[in-house]
């Protein structure tokens, strides 16, 4: 879920944090091209650090699929596994 910031005066006076993060590390405003990933994959986690500004949002989707890709790779080489339970992937 993501969390709201009133530091903006966009929408309404409404900014998506991880946008305003980026944009205050930046010194500028977004491109709307541009998409902010995560990359604990944890979207609370708004910290600059575990931010990453993707020119598109094909770079975005790139980065997720390379992120499934490595999981599975994991997996594989029993380095890691899925708790059903918790749909959570652990390392071993």
């Amino acid at each position: 879920e993501y969390r709201y910031s009133n530091k903006g005066l966009r929408n309404f006076g409404f900014i998506l944090e991880h946008r305003y993060v980026m944009e205050q590390s930046l010194g500028r405003p977004l491109l709307k091209s541009e998409v902010i990933h995560h990359l604990d994959g944890d979207v609370q986690n708004n910290a600059i650090e575990n931010l990453y500004l993707c020119r598109t949002t094909s770079e975005h989707t790139k980065l997720h699929c390379a992120g499934q890709r490595y999981l599975e790779y994991l997996v594989r080489e029993r380095k890691a596994y899925f708790d059903r339970e918790t749909c959570e992937f652990y390392s071993v």
